[in-house]
């Protein structure tokens, strides 16, 4: 099919086009936008192509979005595990937490959930700066194994969960909500027949990823960060504050953790 515009043409083709059947009604479609440019000025002619919903298998677009995900929750757990060589059992209430704070956004203020993603960042920063500001530094200043800070970290875990569980119920007390198995994909957006986290979540990794690398690598705190992770002893000798490069560390891995559960439940 194809619509003439005053400044544009449109083809569109596709099983889906003029069919009073359900299931073709539902089948994957395409659109070409043609743009015309300006010949007297050699300006050339640009193609815009729109991708129905049914046109990516959903398999990829899950993969996508998940591994994604999934790559910003694992730098926040690879950055702490660094910097302190503490595995850390609690990293996973930082990403529930900023669930939370999307389902309080989404159900309880009416806000958009993506103009309030850095509430979960700051939020899971705050907690991960507190774990290891009042838990993991006091213990490691007396010389607790690795497997002290493990359990340590496991006990935050423990404390985290009833907290949230507490919240939880406040907000099904208070505001009448499914604060518990909740599914929030109805609050993200379209483009081009597909799920904005589509394009947020893979743009996102990226560009946090590439922030990273140059800041690790081209900047004088990155090199300070390594220098306290190689040797921290030696760092401190040099006039290198490893308790700042710990405690920022943490703060951006809780950071990044809540960012990654804050976009979970668009997904769910």
């Amino acid at each position: 099919m194809i619509n003439l515009q005053r400044n544009f043409i449109t083809f569109e083709f596709g099983e889906a086009l003029n069919s009073q059947d359900s299931k073709l009604q539902n089948s994957p479609t395409v659109r070409l936008v043609l743009l015309p440019g300006d010949h007297k000025k050699k300006k050339a002619y640009f193609i815009l192509v729109f991708f129905s919903k049914g046109m990516i298998p959903p398999i990829y677009v899950d993969a996508i979005i998940w591994s994604s995900l999934y790559v910003l929750l694992s730098l926040g757990l690879t950055l702490t595990y660094l910097t302190t060589k503490v595995p850390n059992f609690a990293h996973g209430m930082f990403a529930t937490a900023g669930a939370y704070v999307t389902l309080t956004v989404s159900e309880v203020w009416n806000a958009n959930i993506y103009h309030n993603l850095y509430l979960a960042f700051i939020i899971g920063g705050i907690i991960a700066l507190a774990q290891y500001l009042l838990v993991l530094r006091p213990l490691m200043r007396r010389g607790t194994s690795i497997v002290g800070l493990m359990v340590a970290s496991l006990a935050i875990d423990i404390i985290l969960f009833a907290m949230l569980n507490i919240y939880a119920d406040y907000l099904k007390t208070a505001f009448k909500i499914k604060s518990r198995d909740f599914y929030l994909r109805r609050y993200d957006f379209q483009i081009a027949g597909q799920d904005g986290l589509l394009i947020v979540a893979p743009t996102l990794a990226a560009v946090i990823v590439t922030l990273l690398h140059l800041v690790l690598t081209r900047t004088k705190f990155g090199v300070a960060m390594r220098a306290a992770i190689e040797d921290p002893s030696l760092a401190s000798v040099v006039g290198i504050n490893v308790n700042f490069v710990y405690a920022v560390s943490w703060f951006t891995a809780g950071g990044l953790a809540g960012l990654s559960g804050a976009l979970i439940p668009l997904r769910l």
